[in-house]
């Protein structure tokens, strides 16, 4: 492997956990196979649902965001969107004693022939603005499932949305991840001792701090950046595939979209191949050129591709590494040169196909 890839990776990608770049589009709620979201309106509203102590729920709307209640009060925008078939809002409201008064609102749309596109499009634009996601300012979460759009508005690590998306996810296969504002403070710590201290000693707070992070994708995502840096492949493993896991699964999805999953499955892959655990760095790394490319990021999608023709190459598949290092090198011609130096293609450049290739 190449040094300079590697700390050109865990400075472009620790960069952007610092601040998580804008995404065009929010990154996909993904539903569960194993459960069966609500097929109607009256479904999705959770007549049966025991709510927490201290919490109520009524007809009407509220939400944090003005767009929000602009568009819960007129969906088509002035008729320039499709009307949904039916409408159902509520608000929720909590008042617990010692405590600050909060208050949501959920709608649930039903659209007949499935929400439009352009629906989804605008709504997106109306409630993010350019973070494409949500944020502090603009807390809304917008839910796809079939004909069904879901609205939840709730303060930024107010309690009661997240417990209601996690009622929501429970009885829908949806994941919808948590604000996590609680872990916060802790957040601040580990960038703080990173940029005051180094990698060694974010790496550290995350550690000491590990029960509170363990559902947390971010954190250990930032676990595996840190160890990465310091050639630590076991606990870059570790994070990586903690933060993949969550994110999979629907647990706790990866704040930055696809670019951050990238970032952490090529972390993944070069973490695993660094060990010598070709066989299971091989498919990850494959992931990352195919979601690279997808994004259509030529530079990502070879620099994984890359680690991966130096992992076929000493795991002795040698036409598959000659086709990936093909790849790479006819996005950028540097990769000869670093191919041409790199021991873990010794016995690669053995081989006439080889050597025809890195003859330039």
């Amino acid at each position: 492997m190449i040094a300079t890839i590697l700390m050109t990776l865990c400075a472009a990608t620790w960069g952007a956990a610092l601040t998580v770049a804008p995404q065009d589009e929010p990154a996909p709620v993904r539903a569960s196979p194993a459960v069966k979201a609500p097929t109607t309106l009256e479904a999705w509203t959770l007549p049966g649902l025991t709510l927490p102590e201290g919490v109520t729920r009524a007809e009407g709307f509220h939400a944090i965001s003005v767009q929000a209640r602009t568009f819960i009060k007129d969906p088509t925008t002035h008729s320039v969107l499709p009307a949904p078939d039916a409408v159902v809002t509520q608000v929720w409201s909590t008042a617990r004693e010692g405590e600050p008064r909060f208050q949501g609102g959920y709608a649930v749309l039903r659209y007949e022939r499935g929400v439009p596109d352009d629906v989804r499009e605008m709504l997106g634009g109306l409630l993010w603005g350019e973070d494409g996601q949500p944020t502090e300012r603009h807390p809304e979460n917008m839910l796809v499932s079939g004909e069904f759009l879901l609205l939840l508005s709730f303060d930024w690590g107010d309690p009661t949305g997240d417990w209601l998306r996690d009622a929501l996810n429970e009885v829908s296969g949806l994941h919808i991840p948590h604000t996590w504002i609680a872990l916060a403070p802790l957040l601040s710590e580990v960038f703080a001792a990173a940029q005051e201290q180094g990698e060694p000693a974010a790496l550290a707070v995350i550690d000491a701090n590990a029960e509170a992070f363990a559902g947390h994708s971010m954190a250990n995502y930032l676990a595996g950046e840190f160890a990465i840096g310091q050639q630590n492949w076991p606990r870059a493993e570790q994070g990586y595939a903690r933060a993949m896991s969550l994110h999979d699964e629907g647990a706790d999805l990866l704040p930055g979209g696809p670019g951050m999953v990238w970032a952490a499955l090529d972390g993944l892959g070069l973490s695993l191949i660094a060990q010598r655990k070709d066989d299971q760095g091989v498919p990850v790394l494959r992931r990352a050129v195919e979601l690279a490319n997808s994004m259509e990021q030529g530079g990502p999608a070879a620099q994984s591709g890359y680690n991966l023709a130096c992992s076929l190459a000493m795991s002795e598949r040698f036409e598959q590494s000659l086709e990936a290092l093909r790849v790479c090198i006819e996005f950028d011609e540097a990769y000869v040169e670093m191919a041409q130096d790199d021991t873990d293609f010794t016995s690669a450049r053995l081989r006439d196909d080889f050597r025809e290739l890195l003859a330039r």
